[in-house]
């Protein structure tokens, strides 16, 4: 096998922060509006592949590069599944976010999952973290359903370069990043011995049409109401006065070189936030927009050597974790949106899972916007978080978004 290149030093960081035991991969769930043809999708699938050599690659873990694989038979070919109603659907999906890819055999799978009790179809795409970010899975699924659609014509796709060689600020000296008592494991256990699973909820056009508006009218974002709303959701169950948040930041905007559309890779950077203390959301919104504008112009300009040492300490802290690193994570996957007319198929939901059998993370809520709707997707692991607090933590973070809408009632019908 020959080598295509050695990862990026953002790309290197990502696989190894997510590499323990399963950890290293990512799925997005598509529903669609009726029942797709089993046989087609597998030719939709075949070519899929020949547009996205990228997927048949493997991962050399020792020396962190990127392999071409010959074609190795089934390892590509399209999985099966049925399920009667959306619990065994549920059940099915903790399945795959807790069956491990193998980086040196495969850095995908497609699952088409049929739904008997409502006569629609799912496809469970997932991906190895190194190679794709969130528009790089929005863009396979739109691309497969093209093939779908038509399977001789659609865009060829590409290998993303190592993103640091793209960045435009001047290297400097990293800060170091202030050490971070975290939420209490209550119940220790090795990557191995842990399970993910989920909760989610779904937030309707009207209030997130009101969510954006109070933003604009403070001058903020949607990123910062919603990163709000969650904080005030934990403090209701945790125990400390402080929360420290991972945010992932798309790099694709921030590079001098802009990627193509249909460039595949993890073109992105997690930064280390300590949310402010106040209560206001006016104060709060304030505070945490300049300390990520810092964070964005301090930090991520500059891309530390990562050398093997600092390699095995990342994965040495990964596999013994005796608090967590971060209270909770936010990933927002901005607006995805499929064609159609384009794809003869109607998308009715699109949505986004993350494996947290390693890492240090109490929970993280991954955003999609689909159809004028915000899912909101809530991962985390047993034993590290109990099931009941991780479904509290969701309760409340719907409630607080009707309470936060009411209570600026007055500022959104100003901004509209």
């Amino acid at each position: 096998m020959n080598e295509i290149r050695a990862l990026g030093t953002l790309e290197r960081k990502m696989a190894t922060l997510h590499d323990v035991q399963g950890n290293a991969q990512t799925t997005s769930l598509l529903t669609l509006g009726q029942q797709l043809d089993e046989t087609r999708l597998a030719k939709a699938m075949t070519r899929w592949l020949q547009l996205n050599p990228a997927l048949m690659l493997t991962l050399n873990n020792q020396q962190d590069a990127f392999t071409e694989a010959p074609a190795v038979g089934q390892l590509h070919e399209l999985d099966l599944a049925e399920v009667a109603h959306d619990k065994a659907l549920e059940s099915l999906i903790q399945a795959v976010l807790n069956t491990p890819l193998q980086p040196q055999r495969q850095l995908c799978s497609v699952l088409l999952i049929q739904q008997q009790d409502t006569a629609i179809s799912h496809i469970a795409l997932t991906c190895h973290h190194a190679l794709v970010d969130g528009h790089s899975l929005a863009y396979l699924l739109d691309q497969l359903l093209h093939c779908y659609h038509n399977l001789t014509h659609s865009e060829r796709s590409e290998l993303a370069p190592a993103i640091e060689s793209q960045l435009e600020r001047a290297r400097g000296t990293a800060a170091t990043l202030p050490s971070h008592m975290g939420w209490p494991v209550v119940t220790q256990a090795k990557p191995a011995q842990r399970h993910t699973r989920f909760c989610r909820q779904t937030i309707e056009q009207d209030a997130l049409v009101a969510l954006k508006a109070i933003a604009k009218h403070s001058d903020s974002a949607l990123n910062t109401v919603l990163t709000y709303i969650l904080t005030q959701a934990i403090k209701q169950v945790h125990s400390t006065g402080k929360l420290r948040l991972l945010m992932a930041i798309s790099l694709r905007q921030r590079t001098s070189v802009k990627s193509a559309s249909s460039a595949l890779g993890c073109l992105i950077a997690v930064s280390a936030l300590d949310m402010p203390g106040s209560t206001n959301w006016p104060t709060f919104a304030r505070q945490f927009d300049q300390q990520l504008a810092q964070t964005i112009d301090a930090e991520l300009g500059y891309v530390p050597p990562m050398d093997e040492q600092s390699l095995l300490r990342l994965r040495q802290s990964a596999d013994n974790p005796s608090r967590f690193g971060c209270d909770f994570a936010m990933t927002n996957h901005g607006v995805v949106q499929f064609d159609t007319a384009r794809h003869g198929v109607v998308v009715r939901e699109y949505a986004n899972f993350a494996n947290r059998n390693a890492g240090n993370v109490g929970i993280a809520c991954h955003l999609a916007t689909s159809g004028h709707r915000l899912n909101c997707v809530f991962t985390y692991c047993e034993p590290l978080m109990s099931t009941a607090m991780a479904q509290q933590i969701n309760a409340l973070f719907s409630r607080q978004v009707s309470a936060f809408i009411e209570q600026y009632q007055e500022i959104y019908h100003e901004a509209s």
